[in-house]
């Protein structure tokens, strides 16, 4: 992996200080008390840090089979937390969520369910590419054509003749689809990061509006 690639894979590592930021902006505004969307709203932090971490790992390792997969989560967690801005009661959302009822069997303002199709055109709206991300990185998750080609090389002027692999690492790849990789995890990150922070400039004045609800009390130590 040249060092161009290896210096972009640091820098997105840099993105996990910005988790930490936003986490406490949450914390901060109308302390010390939380609402049932802090929890929704950490949990994508939490999850968004990992993999963070995970998909850099997984890259530098040359493994981007199990790394691609990350970025198809990366936009799962932000469509789920766009998806708490669509509903009446983000709180209520929120609850369900932690209770273990599945995002995709609940409904936005006008009664239309959260599909994945329905979030990703949502999302699209306003970051047109993210519908290409979503095609793209979905054929990781389910045995396709993309893990034949990561398996499987034809042999340069050998007609019908391959070279077939079982090894933890890709064929020498073009940097360029690392890089790629690189920048569509990071704008994947920045919008995750821009949910979370809208909601913690918000948050004041949703304590007022949604102030019948009860509050949980943070750790002040």
């Amino acid at each position: 992996m040249d060092q161009s690639t290896l210096s972009r894979i640091s820098e997105l590592r840099a993105y996990f200080d910005e988790h930490i930021n936003v986490g406490r902006c949450v914390i901060k505004a109308d302390f010390p008390h939380l609402f049932a969307l802090d929890l929704l709203m950490f949990a994508a932090l939490n999850r968004s840090a990992c993999l963070l971490r995970g998909f850099c790992d997984l890259l530098e390792s040359r493994n981007f089979v199990c790394a691609a997969p990350l970025i198809r989560l990366q936009l799962d967690n932000c469509l789920r937390v766009m998806a708490s801005s669509m509903v009446t009661d983000p709180h209520k959302f929120s609850r369900s969520v932690l209770e273990g009822t599945p995002i995709r069997q609940m409904t936005d303002r006008k009664g239309r369910n959260f599909t994945d199709q329905y979030l990703v055109k949502t999302l699209a709206a306003d970051h047109p590419w993210i519908e290409d991300v979503y095609s793209a990185t979905s054929s990781y998750i389910h045995l396709s054509e993309r893990h034949m080609a990561n398996a499987i090389r034809p042999q340069p002027g050998g007609e019908g003749i391959v070279t077939l692999k079982v090894t933890a690492q890709d064929f020498e790849l073009d940097p360029a689809i690392y890089e790629n990789a690189v920048d569509v995890f990071q704008k994947l990150t920045d919008i995750l990061l821009s949910f979370v922070g809208q909601w913690a400039n918000q948050k004041d004045v949703a304590g007022r509006a949604f102030a019948s609800y009860p509050r949980l009390t943070s750790d002040t130590s």
